[in-house]
């Protein structure tokens, strides 16, 4: 939920690394399973032809084959056990977070910076001006300011400039702008299908702790996270890839 979510250090740094075992003080970004198939698709070549029907006979997405696709040459495929994905683009993901949430506690939060863009003691201000102006924050001294911004590109974004590689020739870019951006404080990797909402589910509720609506699936795909009733539309995307 959303109260969870200021509950939650903001991340001060992502890497992108070929094994699954972070380095100290970071941890690996869980990723979804792919829900497998079903038994119940039939798939046909384009000159399948039933001469017991005398009708050329076409692939189905909800059903086994019948008797005319079956004479035709038209195969039931197999179902597919679900697959953990693992990796993102070849690559591992790992986050660190800072040391303090927004909300440390129900009476207390993180500081933020004062009309003279200066933390309390103990505290380094990221950005300039106020929190109301520029969403400047302020963390720990010997800290490093949490990132702003998060997109996964071919090429150096504009306004980005920190990144690390991936294994099939994108980089993860981020900053720490703090112009008018907040700091990052989730990052999900999320199945959904094109056309489905996209946002983060809140509510106590165990259908509000999936991520956003799927959308509709073909049918012979097991059902991806089923949508929830509340969801959090602002969440941006870093990188989208298509199911292969």
């Amino acid at each position: 939920g959303i109260i969870q979510n200021w509950e939650r250090p903001p991340y001060r740094d992502v890497l992108i690394q070929s094994t699954s075992t972070c380095p100290a003080g970071y941890s690996l970004l869980a990723t979804p399973s792919w829900p497998g198939t079903t038994s119940s698709a039939c798939a046909c070549s384009s000159t399948a032809y039933s001469t017991r029907e005398a009708t050329s006979q076409l692939s189905s997405d909800a059903y086994v084959c019948d008797e005319n696709q079956t004479q035709a040459g038209c195969v039931t495929q197999p179902s597919i056990s679900a697959v953990p994905l693992g990796q993102w683009r070849g690559s591992y993901i790992c986050t660190k977070r800072s040391s303090e949430p927004q909300l440390i506690s129900a009476s207390k939060e993180r500081p933020i910076p004062t009309k003279a863009g200066s933390c309390e003691k103990g505290y380094t201000a990221c950005g300039t001006g106020t929190y109301e102006k520029s969403r400047s924050t302020c963390v720990k001294n010997g800290e490093t300011c949490p990132i702003t911004g998060a997109l996964m590109s071919g090429t150096t974004p504009i306004g980005y400039s920190a990144f690390t590689a991936a294994a099939d020739g994108k980089s993860l870019y981020t900053r720490s702008a703090y112009d008018g951006e907040m700091p990052i404080n989730e990052l999900i990797v999320a199945l959904y299908t094109e056309g489905g909402r996209r946002g983060d589910c809140y509510g106590t509720g165990a259908s509000q702790k999936r991520y956003g609506d799927p959308g509709t699936s073909y049918g012979y795909i097991n059902d991806y996270p089923r949508a929830c009733l509340k969801s959090d539309t602002r969440w941006g995307v870093v990188d989208s890839q298509l199911e292969a």
